[in-house]
């Protein structure tokens, strides 16, 4: 979650390439501590040119930072709106199970 001068917003990225059927999360990371010029580890080969930039950018961009989770863990997710109420339901691998349920209004209204 990010806040702005306009307000917070809370981003979701996923990646759907399953590589098998039953895949488990790795390299989970939970906690704002995780969030910074170090996440450029994750994908190294990612522009490896531009690795300095994107870690100042990182850096800078630490302060704004309210929540931070991140897992590599292909599959999908759920997005359930019930009145004022989002939730993100993640599903890992052909996603026969639910990993992991993440309140996104409670993250936004959190103090």
């Amino acid at each position: 979650m990010r806040r702005t001068d306009e307000g917070s917003f809370v981003q979701v990225t996923l990646n759907s390439v399953i590589p098998s059927p039953e895949i488990e999360p790795r390299q989970v990371l939970k906690g704002v501590e995780h969030y910074g010029g170090e996440l450029v580890k994750l994908e190294p080969s990612f522009e490896p040119q531009t690795e300095p930039q994107r870690r100042v950018s990182l850096e800078a961009e630490r302060p704004f930072i309210d929540y931070y989770e991140y897992a590599d863990a292909p599959g999908y997710a759920i997005f359930v709106v019930d009145g004022s109420t989002v939730r993100a339901h993640f599903y890992v691998g052909l996603g026969k199970r639910c990993w992991r349920t993440l309140d996104l209004t409670a993250l936004r209204t959190a103090p």
